[in-house]
């Protein structure tokens, strides 16, 4: 493979970012680097190398990295394997050199936990092994295991220019990312081969030695940081966050699929901003980025629409989890999860059209709800080439809705309603609709679309690991607290009003409003509401407020809603001004129906 640009894409040079780093204290190099550099040697082209570190805990995400950079034409690829087993495994591995990490360390095979002693041990093992690499005289593009590669990464790097080529890591993408990064991947660089770049990296040892709680990437940022001597001075550029993207622009916010257009795509996506190989894994599945082939099983599936309108809300949708976890229990079937934070901004015929959407580890932790329950599976599954064997095109099998009021069926004209006798189906009515023909029990994918409420949970203690699996639950619910705290002033009742949609105007709300009243306001979007004819109506506003680099993505919708649901039912407020056909003005109104007045004005 060429380091040097092959002329298909034209690169501007961004100004270079001088940043003064040094080796303040030498750490001795090991007794034998020559069988890492043989190794190196052994796949070197132009003296580079693409190195990666891992364990056989995460084996599998560098067999998936291999595969992709095998892909787009790279072969010279070192990996560094951390235990025994991953060492065996790589060298029977096609494509790649295979160096065993024993003379530098070594983690225990089965480690995937983020931030725990062997994963610390891991980041120091690594810089030591650069620094080896680099001093002896081999150009390193260091990558984390857990990334995909999409195009040729080496035309994008200018290696004889730069002694550092770092990619930005802010959880959004900076307009000066040239100069102004906010901060740069620890786990993602090209570093040119000398004594420059081989002595800055026995300064983060020291320095993540010395301070064992931090971050090792904000070890790395720090290094980066700090003034030295002229002499030490390394030239470092930095690449467009749209090609070398992290986790958070790709994944959750989608920033650098918006901006491919017109700034070309990534070459490399990471898979940062997240923790736990579930979660990571599940990831690169649901955005078709996992390469290597899916052990094919002859479990029966189920699915659920998970679509709500006008907003989805949190409640709403771990409701919907549940019921499906308990049909799969009850029907020993093998979950597949829907897409989440599904907002519809308009009806198209009897399905909302989709505007925009999350995965569910935006919402839950992907490690501890496969941990806790069993049978899940990504909801690409249902459109991967390679989907487990029975196929499920062709089933001629109808949507089923669980529902008491049949009138709520509304997901496909063809529907199988099942009105249980209460509010949720119990199992005996289950195993009688299942037993009623074969075309249930038979199938390999029932779907189900309204499944809120459907099923009843089992006991106190799988809720309990339900609620475990919920991200963020204590933040919404400590955040959502101070908010009441602040609006009532401590005791002091407030009116509430659901703004969304077609929710209560100041002109409907101003007649059943008592002089001087406190009102908070629930919307959408806090930036989307134009608070100025409330003012006329009280001096005394109130809204939740969740800042986009805090709580990026669509997410945030979810979180806000499920604040402001907590907000609307707390024992200060006198009344709940509900929004024409918002789901989320019915689960409040359902939690306090005597404070409930309606757009009609009746309660």
């Amino acid at each position: 493979v060429s380091t040097q640009s092959t002329g298909t894409r034209s690169l501007v040079m961004p100004p270079p970012l001088l940043v003064l780093l040094a080796a303040a204290i030498t750490i001795p190099a090991r007794s034998s680097p020559s069988a890492l550099s043989e190794a190196a040697a052994a796949v070197a082209v132009n003296q580079t190398v693409v190195v990666s570190f891992t364990n056989m805990g995460y084996a599998h995400f560098a067999d998936n990295m291999i595969q992709s950079i095998h892909s787009v034409g790279v072969w010279n690829i070192l990996i560094v394997a951390m235990d025994p087993l991953a060492s065996a495994h790589f060298q029977k591995h096609p494509g790649v050199a295979t160096f065993s990490s024993e003379e530098y360390g070594s983690v225990a095979s089965s480690s995937q936990l983020f931030n725990a002693a062997d994963y610390k041990k891991m980041m120091e093992i690594r810089l030591m092994v650069l620094r080896d690499l680099l001093a002896a005289g081999t150009n390193a593009l260091f990558s984390d295991a857990d990334a995909v590669f999409l195009q040729n990464p080496f035309e994008f790097y200018r290696q004889s220019e730069y002694d550092l080529e770092l990619c930005s890591d802010a959880p959004y993408i900076p307009s000066d990312w040239q100069n102004k990064p906010m901060m740069v991947m620890a786990g993602f660089f090209y570093a040119r081969a000398g004594q420059r770049t081989a002595g800055f990296l026995p300064e983060g040892i020291e320095l993540q030695g010395s301070t064992p709680d931090e971050h090792h990437q904000q070890v790395f940022n720090t290094v980066l940081s700090q003034p030295k001597p002229a002499h030490e001075v390394m030239k470092v550029r930095i690449l467009d966050p749209v090609h070398c993207a992290n986790g958070i622009n790709y994944f959750t916010t989608r920033e650098v699929q918006r901006l491919s257009a017109s700034r070309g795509g990534p070459f490399v996506v990471q898979n940062n901003w997240a923790t736990g190989a579930a979660t990571k894994l599940l990831r690169f599945q649901e955005h078709g980025l996992w390469m290597l082939p899916r052990p094919v099983s002859p479990t029966k599936y189920l699915m659920f629409s998970n679509l709500q309108w006008p907003l989805p809300l949190l409640l709403r949708e771990k409701s919907a989890l549940r019921s499906a976890i308990r049909l799969g229990k009850l029907l020993g079937r093998a979950v597949v999860l829907p897409l989440y934070c599904q907002i519809h901004q308009r009806l198209d015929g009897l399905r909302p059209q989709l505007d925009r959407w999350c995965t569910i580890d935006e919402l839950f932790d992907v490690s501890a709800l496969t941990s806790e329950f069993e049978n899940m599976a990504p909801n690409a599954l249902l459109s991967s080439t390679d989907a487990p064997s029975p196929r499920f095109e062709g089933t001629a099998v109808p949507w089923v809705c669980i529902e008491t009021d049949s009138s709520h069926c509304r997901y496909d004209q063809n529907e199988h309603i099942l009105t249980p006798r209460h509010h949720s189906i119990t199992p005996a009515e289950l195993a009688s609709w299942v037993g009623s023909s074969a075309h249930w029990s038979g199938v390999p994918l029932l779907r189900f679309s309204s499944l809120v409420d459907a099923v009843a949970p089992l006991d106190s203690q799988f809720e309990q690991k339900l609620d475990r699996a919920l991200r963020f639950r204590e933040e919404i619910r400590r955040n959502a607290d101070e908010l009441i705290t602040k609006v009532s002033q401590g005791e002091g009742r407030y009116v509430c009003v659901d703004t969304r949609g077609g929710g209560a105007s100041s002109s409907e709300v101003r007649p059943q409003l008592a002089a001087g009243s406190t009102v908070f306001l629930a919307s959408e979007l806090e930036a989307k509401l134009d608070v100025t004819e409330w003012r006329n109506l009280s001096e005394k506003i109130f809204q939740s407020q969740l800042y986009p680099w805090i709580e990026p993505g669509y997410r945030r919708y979810q979180h806000l809603v499920a604040m402001d649901f907590i907000v609307c039912t707390a024992p200060q407020v006198e009344k709940f001004f509900a929004a024409r056909g918002s789901i989320s003005s019915e689960e409040v109104c359902k939690a306090a129906p005597s404070k409930c007045v309606r757009g009609d004005g009746g309660a």
